[in-house]
């Protein structure tokens, strides 16, 4: 995946069967991010080692992007944020 931070910044994701995650971006010397995602209310939420809020999962030709909007406040460092999957 990559993430839309500030910029672009390579980010490698893992997700799991139980929607756990692990994040982490490729450079030396980078970041480190665990959470889950889980369905409350109709929703796709994410809780993270960083902050908490919603996610939107999209498709547009044949691109799948994840927008997590943390709620509360934040910083550029903790969001929001958008990740491509790439295959």
């Amino acid at each position: 995946m990559n993430s839309q931070l500030s910029g672009s910044e390579r980010v490698v994701m893992t997700v799991k069967e139980d929607g756990s995650y692990q994040a982490s971006t490729t450079r030396a010397g980078g970041t480190l991010t665990v959470g889950k995602y889980y369905l409350q209310g109709g929703k796709v939420r994410y809780k993270s080692s960083r902050s908490e809020g919603v996610v939107v999962i999209s498709e547009d030709k044949g691109k799948t992007t994840l927008t997590l909007t943390p709620e509360g406040s934040f910083n550029p460092v903790t969001g929001p944020a958008s990740y491509e999957r790439v295959k």
